[in-house]
């Protein structure tokens, strides 16, 4: 595939500082190779995470009532992104939503839900509970959330005569 990679420093004044071999960046060390086999190795991550994880719109859910209190042991998530995921995974939230309203990066919450998802310990909502949700957040004039439900069950069935009627 086409891979572009960008590198972009902030604030103009910085930048000559640290990229000046003279200034700050005479103390940084790149190995090119290094920085390469790391993009790739993400790139490789995130098109496994993306099988999983297919649509920003989709809703996930706890398989049981909640997630475990600590994190499980065959799960590689930092305990701080557990306990974030944790609070947002209430079955309400798209993917999407989730990024929005975390802290957490948008790779940090796709390799959580990732991690979760494989491990068997969260599911996708069904239709028929999507569109339970989606009619609960209009009767509650949240709109943009019901959006978001009605998006993804748009994804999962697109025929799907109700929902486009909405």
């Amino acid at each position: 595939p086409d891979l572009r990679y960008e590198f972009s420093a902030g604030d103009h004044c910085l930048d000559q500082e640290v990229f000046d071999p003279d200034g700050l960046g005479s103390m940084l060390i790149y190995s090119v190779n290094g920085v390469l086999m790391e993009a790739v190795r993400r790139e490789d991550e995130w098109r496994r995470i993306e099988e999983e994880v297919p649509t920003g719109y989709e809703i996930y859910v706890p398989v049981k009532k909640g997630l475990p209190s600590t994190v499980p042991t065959d799960i590689e998530i930092p305990g701080s992104v557990y306990k974030d995921m944790a609070k947002l995974l209430s079955g309400d939230c798209s993917v999407e939503r989730i990024v929005a309203e975390s802290v957490l990066s948008r790779y940090e919450v796709y390799h959580a839900l990732f991690q979760l998802k494989t491990h068997g310990y969260i599911r996708r909502l069904r239709l028929a509970e999507k569109e339970s949700l989606a009619d609960k957040l209009r009767r509650l004039v949240k709109n943009r959330e019901a959006v978001d439900v009605y998006r993804s069950i748009l994804d999962e069935d697109s025929d799907n005569v109700r929902t486009r009627i909405q």
